[in-house]
């Protein structure tokens, strides 16, 4: 992923669907005339709303997304600034009763209703920003985004203001993951599955370390592994976010139900990056961030067998979701120097 310019990283995500089926396309308009213009994927198909003069709102409305009452769904969509400073976005009131306003002179957004902090501006570049937040369906149905000039509010409009938007997308969960087009139907994207097997010989499971530089998706209550291990989840150590926000965790295992080392560190904020290394020999585990050793552990098994790298427990659990900007493993146990050097 090149997201934000700079060296890319991996990015690792969950199974996710567009519940709207036309992403690029508004079902209606009213106070506005369409017009097309340059999006974010660098073609002639984003959507620019300009104001009629009738007193009347002035918006758009994407196609409709079947939500189930009860259920977590996450809304984003692309958004450049035309003549207003700030825009308003909704959904419907009825099924999930959130709205969130754009500020691009701050570059910021405030919620109204929806889940507290999940909203988000991320800036995509040529003016363009993905902005979007979380809510609960508090009834079933199909919904409508609701994408105005300014806001819903009823006005004389002018021909000379306008706001343009692209990729509009529903998908169930609590955090948003990158665009999925749609034309004409709902589209999955399947989840990302990273994993280096038959390396045994690279991989010294008497002594080493594991080294991530990484950061999570989100706090998302459950448990996402980077691991060395055997194939299965009988013979690992894994690197680990915990289900328990900002917990990171070094668990190893040495045959099936034998854990050898559960320990845990808090982290400030772990959809931050850090730099993270795992020390693993007979009696000397160590997790160090960020240049610093941070908990340790004298347990005296070391895991057999270890031939495969993965971004998941290992035989196909616990996948992790996430980003990954350097991923080392090392056959020698590092000295608490080069430890601080490789992390700092």
């Amino acid at each position: 992923d090149y997201t934000g310019g700079g060296c890319p990283h991996i990015l690792a995500e969950p199974q996710r669907t567009n519940l709207l089926t036309y992403s690029e396309v508004l079902n209606s308009t009213a106070g506005v005339v369409l017009s097309d213009t340059i999006s974010p994927d660098g073609t002639l198909n984003g959507l620019k709303l300009t104001e009629t003069t009738d007193n009347s709102q002035h918006y758009g409305t994407a196609h409709s997304a079947s939500v189930v009452n009860g259920t977590t769904y996450t809304v984003s969509f692309y958004i450049k600034k035309g003549t207003y400073d700030e825009v308003k976005v909704y959904t419907s009131s009825s099924l999930i009763n959130a709205s969130v306003e754009v500020e691009f002179s701050t570059e910021s957004t405030n919620l109204t209703g929806g889940i507290a902090g999940s909203n988000f501006m991320e800036d995509s570049g040529n003016g363009w920003y993905r902005v979007g937040f979380s809510g609960v369906a508090i009834a079933t149905g199909t919904m409508p985004i609701f994408l105005p000039t300014k806001d819903l509010s009823t006005y004389v409009g002018s021909t000379s203001q306008y706001t343009e938007y692209w990729g509009i997308q529903v998908e169930q969960g609590s955090y948003p993951t990158s665009y999925i087009p749609t034309s004409g139907s709902t589209v999955t994207r399947n989840q990302d599955i990273f994993t280096r097997d038959g390396i045994g010989s690279l991989i010294n499971s008497t002594e080493g370390v594991l080294f991530a530089e990484m950061a999570a998706l989100a706090n998302d209550g459950t448990f996402r592994e980077i691991s060395i291990n055997d194939g299965s989840s009988d013979h690992l150590i894994a690197l680990r976010y915990r289900s328990t926000n900002n917990q990171i965790n070094i668990f190893v295992r040495n045959g099936s139900g034998n854990t050898i080392v559960n320990i845990s560190t808090t982290l400030a904020d772990a959809t931050n990056f850090y730099k993270i290394a795992l020390k693993y020999k007979s009696g000397d585990y160590a997790l160090w961030v960020d240049g610093t050793e941070i908990i340790t552990s004298s347990a005296s098994e070391v895991p057999s067998g270890l031939n495969e790298l993965s971004l998941s427990r290992g035989g196909g659990s616990d996948y992790f979701y996430g980003k990954v900007k350097q991923l080392q493993v090392y056959d020698t146990s590092l000295s608490d120097t080069q430890l601080a050097a490789l992390t700092s």
